[in-house]
């Protein structure tokens, strides 16, 4: 600028913009089946204070006990500068047990085996059988009713209740036919069998001797072999 006398002067102004609005995140995935997971949300730049806008409605800067899912969030600043910013909360596979086992091949033998396969949620694992037992496989055990309970490093559980859990019965098993008599079954068979047996022996006994048993003798038959 300069007037009548060329005298100049000269004056500067420096014109300063915020720094753009940037948006970061961490997020914390859904541990287990059913769980919920999170959306930490931070704003840098721009000119505070910050309006807050997710997809759902929602107009906190942070998220809490979400499910799995794609969230959007646009943040604007006091200047109506907008930043949008997407995010991804994940969903850990669930825990899922397999098994095979060989039932017992003796009467009260002891050399059934059972082998499971974990697979989903986060290793490592920690494993407790319903008889206390802490391992994932088992061997030289009896015939009897085995459960297994699963826990991941997230401290979700897959027990017997839920679906993919490990719970069955080793059996007793000789050959594809067999199965076990009930005892008192069992009880009824030897009593009339060792009847016959003793009727077999008696009747044997006359025909070698060309004798008839009467009426009397047959009466007392199982007093005779049973002393």
């Amino acid at each position: 600028m300069s007037d009548s006398n060329s005298c100049t002067s000269t004056l500067r102004v420096n014109i300063a913009e915020p720094a753009p609005l940037l948006l970061t995140e961490t997020h914390v995935n859904v541990a287990c089946n059913g769980g919920a997971g999170s959306i930490d949300l931070t704003s840098l730049g721009g000119i505070a204070p910050y309006n807050y806008l997710w997809n759902d409605g929602t107009l906190l800067e942070d998220r809490i006990n979400i499910p799995a899912g794609t969230y959007s969030v646009t943040v604007s600043d006091n200047n109506a500068c907008t930043s949008l910013l997407n995010v991804s909360v994940g969903s850990n596979s669930g825990i899922v047990i397999t098994q095979t086992h060989n039932d017992v091949k003796l009467f009260r033998g002891t050399n059934a085996d059972i082998q499971t396969n974990v697979s989903g949620g986060l290793t490592p694992y920690t494993y407790i059988w319903n008889d206390g037992v802490a391992v994932p496989n088992r061997i030289n055990i009896g015939a009897g009713n085995y459960a297994l309970s699963v826990t991941d490093s997230n401290s979700c559980v897959q027990d017997p209740q839920r679906k993919h859990s490990s719970a069955g019965r080793v059996k007793y098993r000789r050959n594809a036919s067999f199965s076990f008599m009930p005892w008192w079954k069992y009880g009824i068979y030897k009593y009339f069998h060792f009847r016959a047996e003793l009727l077999r022996l008696f009747f044997l006994e006359r025909r070698i001797n060309h004798t008839e048993p009467t009426k009397s003798q047959c009466g007392n038959l199982f007093h005779h072999y049973y002393r």
